[in-house]
């Protein structure tokens, strides 16, 4: 995350407060050697083992404690690279803003479309969710902007939040074995379409309610002058 963030930031997930002291408890015992670009592509390389788990999951169900793993991975690299960078102070804020946004984006896409091509979880449906994430993501970089503030998690949940919740679907995925079917106005869908039609809903629900909300204040700051 960038120095301009930072700056900004409006937490507000139900983790944050213990995650943001094992953060700092981990940044402060990691060798001088690591970078916040390491931690970057670590991410991303946990985003890469998602990807291939939920693949494989089409071979063995086990293969969704490889994606995950994946999440593991994929969070301890995404929440320190930032964090290295302000506890030593060598932040690089359009660097960082431009590399780790666009790294995050290519992040949910991988995730998005390792989940479509698992046995649980029609293409289309991981497409919605994902949609949806890139809509209240837009969303918060627009407000970013305008109004100047990172807002990093909505109705309690942020990322790690988000990450979470995957892997306690991964969970229930592995214990399951086959995806139960049931069909709805003539369309079959497994409990987990379901599940992810949720929560993409979920999603939009929340990008909805912060446009309206945040449209109205918008008004107020900048009125309209027909004069």
């Amino acid at each position: 995350m960038s120095e301009k963030e930072e700056k900004g930031r409006i937490y507000g997930s139900l983790l944050q407060p213990m995650e943001k002291k094992l953060l700092i408890w981990i940044v402060k015992r990691l060798p001088k050697s690591i970078l916040p670009d390491h931690m970057t592509n670590l991410g991303f390389a946990g985003a890469v083992i998602i990807f291939i788990g939920y693949i494989l999951t089409n071979i063995s169900p086990i293969y969704f404690w490889l994606a995950t793993f994946g999440f593991i991975v994929n969070w301890f690299g995404d929440s320190l690279d930032g964090n290295i960078a302000r506890y030593r102070n060598i932040q690089r804020p359009k660097y960082g803003f431009y590399i780790d946004h666009n790294v995050d984006a290519i992040t949910v896409f991988f995730i998005g479309i390792g989940a479509g091509f698992s046995p649980f979880i029609q293409m289309y449906v991981a497409f919605y969710v994902v949609i949806s994430y890139f809509l209240i993501s837009i969303h918060t970089y627009i407000n970013m902007y305008i109004q100047d503030f990172f807002k990093l998690s909505y109705g309690k949940f942020g990322p790690t939040e988000t990450r979470l919740i995957m892997m306690i679907f991964n969970t229930i995925f592995f214990f399951l074995k086959a995806p139960p079917m049931v069909n709805i106005f003539g369309y079959s869908f497994t409990y987990f379409d379901l599940m992810g039609i949720g929560l993409g809903t979920i999603i939009f629900i929340l990008y909805i309610f912060s446009y309206f909300k945040n449209l109205k204040k918008m008004a107020r700051v900048d009125p309209p002058d027909y004069d």
